[in-house]
Order: C-alpha cells, then sequence, then structure tokens
C-alpha cells in the first residue's frame, strides 16, 4: 500500500497537529468567511429588488456598487482567488478547521442571489410557462408568450435565453413545474425552493462520496471540508442552484448500488441520470462493465450486465415516456445543431479548421466524439487491468470517462459541469485527483466572470485561459496518475 501523504488527509505520519496548526486553521476560517461575505452580501440585499431583474445584471457581481461592473469583476477576481487558496490550505492542514466554517459558508451562499449564470430563473421560467400557462417549454419559447415582459417570473430570466427551447430533460423539466407552481408567481420563492432543493441534492452527493471512498477502501476526515469548503461547489450550486446536483447525485448512487450488486436499481438510478441530462451517459461504459471486471464467467457476466441495461433502458424510457417532443431536444446536443462554442477546445479548433478546409467541410465536434470514443476504450481497458477492485474501477473509470469527455465532446466547458468529474475524484484521495481539483477550484471562478461579456479581446483571452486550464489539468492528471490502484488511506 502507498505511504504517501495526500494533502489535507490525516494521518499519524503528520501527527496530531499543532497549536500552531489549529490557530492557522482558525484565522484561515475567518478571512474565508470575511472574505465570503464581501463577494455574496451586495446580492443577499439584491433579494429586496424591484422588479426583481437580476437576469439583466449578470456579470455585474456588486450590482452596481462600484458604478461600472469592472471595478465589481476585479474585486470578484480577488476575492475568488483568495477563497480559492484559503480552500487549498485549509484542506492541507493536519488539524480540521472549525466545525462551523462549512455550515456558516453555506448559509452566506443560501441566501445570496445568483450574478453568474443565474439560470435557475431560465427553469422557473420554464416550469411557469407550463403550470401557468399551459404551454409546452420544448415547442414554445418564453419571448413568443404575450405580455411575458411583465411578468415577474420571466423579467427574472437572462435575456437571451427568452428564446431558448427546452429545459433540459424530462424530468427537470417535472421538477421546475412544481417549483413553480409552489412558488405562486414569486421569483425569490421559486429561487430558495430551488436552492433548498438542491441543497437537500448536495447533502445526498457528499454522502455519497464519503460512501464511495468507503467502498474503495479509503477514509479522510477531511473528506467533508474539501466538498463543503470549494468555492466553486459552494458559488455555482449552494449559490447558483445549479441543476446539474440532480444528475450528480444519480450518477453516484447508480455506481454505489452497482458496486452493492443491486444491478436493475443501479441501471434505473442511471436512466434517470440520462433522463435529467444527456451528459449521464459519459459513465455509462464503466458501469456497464463491472461484472466483466469482477471476472465470475459468462453466465453470471451476462446475468448481471443485462439487469443493469434493462435497468438503464426503463429510466430513460421512464423518463421519456410522456415527454417524446423532449427527445428532439436532446438529438440536437448529439447531432451539434447548436453551434455555439465557449471555453472548449472546440471555440478554437473548428475556426480554425474552417479557415484552412472550408467552412463545414471537417465536422470537429464529431472527431472529438470519436476521439473521446477511442480514448476512453483505452482508458477502460487500461482500468480493467489496474484495479485493485470493482469499486476502484469504477470510480476511476467514472471519473477519466467524465474528464475526457468534457474535453472532447463537449462544446461549452462552463463551471458546474465540473461536479460531475469532483465526486468521483475525492472518493479516490491521490495526489493527481486531488491536485486536478485544487488547480480548477483556483482558477475557474475568479476566470469566468470575464469569459462572457466585455472586451471582445479580454473575452477570447479569458476563453482561451479557462480551455487551457483544463486541457492542461487533464493532461497532468493522466501523466502522474498512479499505474495501479495503490490509494492513500488514512488512519484517523
Amino acid at each position: 500500500m502507498n505511504s504517501s501523504i495526500v494533502p489535507g488527509v490525516n494521518s499519524t505520519a503528520v501527527g496530531s497537529g499543532s497549536s500552531r496548526s489549529h490557530t492557522n486553521a482558525y484565522w484561515y476560517a475567518f478571512i474565508y468567511i470575511a472574505a465570503t461575505l464581501v463577494l455574496c452580501g451586495p446580492s443577499i440585499l439584491a433579494l429586496g429588488l424591484e422588479p426583481f431583474d437580476i437576469g439583466s445584471r449578470e456579470f455585474d457581481p456588486f450590482l452596481g456598487m462600484f458604478g461600472s461592473p469592472t471595478a465589481g469583476r476585479v474585486l470578484h477576481s480577488v476575492l475568488f482567488v483568495l477563497l480559492g487558496w484559503l480552500y487549498i490550505r485549509i484542506t492541507r492542514l493536519p488539524s480540521r478547521p472549525p466545525l462551523w466554517l462549512a455550515p456558516l459558508s453555506v448559509g452566506i451562499w443560501f441566501l445570496s442571489v445568483p450574478w453568474i449564470s443565474p439560470d435557475v430563473f431560465f427553469y422557473l421560467a420554464k416550469g411557469w410557462m407550463e403550470a401557468h400557462y399551459g404551454l409546452d417549454p420544448y415547442t414554445v419559447r418564453i419571448s413568443s408568450i404575450e405580455g411575458f415582459a411583465t411578468d415577474a417570473i420571466f423579467q427574472s430570466v437572462v435575456p437571451a435565453l427568452n428564446t431558448v427551447l427546452g429545459n433540459y430533460g424530462p424530468r427537470f423539466q417535472d421538477l421546475s413545474r412544481v417549483i413553480a407552481i409552489l412558488s405562486a408567481g414569486s421569483p425569490v420563492t421559486g429561487l430558495m425552493l430551488f436552492k433548498l432543493v438542491g441543497l437537500v441534492a448536495l447533502f445526498g452527493i457528499s454522502h455519497g462520496v464519503r460512501r464511495l471512498a468507503s467502498m474503495n477502501g479509503t477514509t479522510s476526515t477531511m473528506l467533508a471540508d474539501r466538498f463543503w469548503l470549494n468555492p466553486l461547489i459552494l458559488a455555482s450550486f449552494v449559490g447558483a442552484a445549479h441543476n446539474d446536483v440532480f444528475i450528480t447525485a444519480a450518477m453516484i448512487y447508480s455506481v454505489i448500488l452497482i458496486i452493492r450488486r443491486l444491478h436493475l436499481a443501479g441501471g434505473l438510478a442511471l436512466g434517470f441520470a440520462i433522463s435529467l441530462k444527456l451528459s449521464a451517459i459519459f459513465i455509462s461504459p464503466a458501469v456497464l462493465l463491472v461484472p466483466i471486471y469482477r471476472r465470475q464467467g459468462i453466465r453470471i457476466t451476462m446475468r448481471d450486465t443485462g439487469a443493469i441495461l434493462l435497468g438503464l433502458i426503463m429510466g430513460v424510457a421512464l423518463g421519456f415516456a410522456y415527454r417524446p417532443e423532449a427527445i428532439g431536444y436532446f438529438g440536437s446536443w448529439m447531432n451539434n445543431d447548436t453551434q455555439y462554442f465557449r471555453s472548449s477546445i472546440f471555440q478554437f479548433l473548428v475556426p480554425a479548421a474552417n479557415e484552412t478546409f472550408g467552412v463545414g467541410a471537417v465536422n470537429v465536434p464529431l472527431i472529438g466524439k470519436g476521439l473521446f470514443v477511442v480514448l476512453g476504450l483505452a482508458t477502460l481497458w487500461r482500468n480493467l487491468l489496474n484495479s485493485k477492485s470493482e469499486a476502484a474501477f469504477v470510480t476511476r473509470s467514472a471519473f477519466e470517462l467524465l474528464v475526457l469527455g468534457q474535453l472532447l465532446a463537449m462544446q461549452m466547458m462552463n463551471e458546474w459541469y465540473l461536479l460531475w468529474a469532483i465526486v468521483f475524484a475525492l472518493p479516490l484521495l491521490c495526489n493527481a485527483t486531488n491536485a486536478w481539483i485544487e488547480q480548477l477550484s483556483l482558477i475557474y471562478m475568479p476566470a469566468v466572470v470575464w469569459a462572457i461579456v466585455g472586451i471582445p479581446a479580454l473575452v477570447i483571452a479569458t476563453q482561451a485561459l479557462i480551455t487551457t486550464a483544463f486541457v492542461l489539468s487533464a493532461g497532468l492528471y493522466f501523466i502522474n496518475r498512479p499505474e495501479s490502484e495503490s490509494l492513500i488511506i488514512s488512519t484517523s
């Protein structure tokens, strides 16, 4: 067993922690909370805005307090760099931070109003148009509703999203509809309801991460802190209430159920995840190969694989059963009908290919998906040969397939997509996965506020920075990953 020490993992080699370590932990905690309050304070005050037109104030972190969004974005970036640095320092200390740090941080972010990609109001609006207006969100645009600009819920939506069809998967639209009904037309109430449901999902994910770590034979007293103090997770899911918490929860419990040999239930969970958001399909090869890894004979392998596949098909079928119009929405994603690229390799490769070979002569996104299949199969084969347990095989394979999928098959690389892979990286508790989490958690949130609006040259440069950071972090991981599953075990 590898005896190396992972930063942030308590062990007897590190010791029980000195008084200096405890003092540093408290200082870091106080600075962390102070920075969070400065960052979120103005948006908490925005809960009283009339009209609640937060969508039109996107990427203005301090809501005009500085007279110019640029000054607010600079402070936003500085504070997120500080939070990212503190996150790394706190989780590397041999002693845990004060117990109040994570709950207080979560509470502050919960009360905040999202100012970066406030897609939650789009989810709410799509639920509202079905619940209140009786319209199909997959075939009707918000902008086509008569008098939409005077409806309080539609006023909170980012203007560019008013012309967008669909609302992710059919099961997520069901949730949006229920929350819209409960909101009674109030965007603030709807926001808080989405946050509440999302927070429940986050607690489920946190439990799933610990459970998966245990199944991998690893433990760490810092695992919860690595999850709940990550500024990217706090901002994207407690603050902005992005819906990826639901797909991520379904994915991690699909893996846990299959490790526990509840194959049909695990397949259903994965099918449910796909009906929420199609990107859950990235981990399906890893899940389906678990019975093959066990090497229990052809008959048992076929039985278990068949149960997983049956559950997956049932989960997807149930998801789309009474919303067949949603199939077309997902089909457009698979066929690259939406030619919009942001902070991904395709943002730069597609224009280069068009310039070199002619517009549309080379389908770069399709080549990327093909390369994902090839490298994904190579990764799965390597893990089948080297993994020390089925839990290690499926956990590492899911993580690596999600990283490769985001790199090679996604047209956009949004910060909230990172949660998919983070939840499978955390339970592995090795240096390569920890470094990947730290690098991207430090870079993404300070940069993203510059990646959409502002001076065109700066926007492109920021998107190039984000893309480069993801490519390099993925490359460094695959270079430094352990050849075998010699994972670090805490003795605390």
